[in-house]
């Protein structure tokens, strides 16, 4: 009778604590709804945060590009993709990046990379990808990996590209 009662007790503390986890990532649930809904993405540097739409990369001058593709489940193959890169995102936004030290990727399925400001600043290397092969990427709820992706040419394997691309971390 005493460890039925115990047991109920930590129930109904665990089911309390879903609850208010729910409650208090219910913002969060609907700014990633937003994000995708309106296809934009959000840059993060010290205390501001700018919004990034296709039209803002449309004016930057998105470009047709080459990447190696190589998973544990496929061989190396190369796919064409149209994006923006990343440099050149922050350079229209008007964003210092004389003294960052890193840039994360958050995806809206909590997925996170972690890149260099080297990786970032060399030339032609990390890109906001809207299209592979012709198509654009699609929304997660349709079976797509975007509407936005991060992609590093330099890197062997494609595991530290970010798709679904919610917010981009400047430190």
């Amino acid at each position: 009778m005493k460890s039925k009662k115990i047991i109920s007790i930590v129930v109904l503390v665990m089911f309390s604590f879903v609850l208010i986890l729910a409650y208090l990532n219910r913002g969060e649930l609907e700014i990633k709804n937003e994000l995708q809904t309106e296809e934009k993405f959000r840059i993060i540097f010290n205390d501001k945060t700018y919004e990034v739409s296709m039209d803002d990369l449309i004016n930057i001058g998105i470009e047709e590009f080459v990447a190696t593709v190589d998973t544990s489940t496929t061989d190396p193959h190369d796919e064409k993709f149209k994006g923006v890169e990343m440099k050149k995102v922050f350079d229209f936004l008007e964003i210092d990046t004389s003294n960052i030290k890193t840039v994360e990727c958050k995806a809206l399925d909590g997925y996170a990379s972690a890149l260099t400001a080297e990786e970032v600043m060399a030339d032609k290397n990390v890109y906001i990808v809207v299209e592979r092969e012709g198509k654009a990427l699609g929304v997660k709820s349709e079976g797509g990996t975007g509407p936005y992706m991060m992609l590093i040419k330099s890197v062997q394997f494609a595991q530290r590209w970010c798709k679904f691309l919610q917010d981009v971390v400047i430190k």
